[in-house]
């Protein structure tokens, strides 16, 4: 698997984290759960880094592709 297919798989994968993340946020808020929503916002602020972080890579693997076409 090439670079970009793997980082494609971990962004799909920290999607899927992401969302279960925000749901369980609603439903804790729903439940008046003031700690334990503030816990799983922690956890949902760190997958958005490394997803943000995935992402950048993933950009910059593209620019080079790109670059190297001109």
């Amino acid at each position: 698997m090439n670079p970009l297919e793997n980082i494609g798989e971990e962004l799909r994968s920290l999607g899927h984290d992401r969302r279960e993340l925000v749901e369980k946020i609603l439903s804790e808020v729903d439940q008046g759960d003031r700690s334990t929503s503030l816990e799983l916002y922690q956890q949902l602020s760190r997958v958005s880094e490394q997803a943000m972080s995935l992402m950048q890579k993933q950009k910059e693997i593209i620019d080079h592709e790109i670059k190297n076409l001109q």
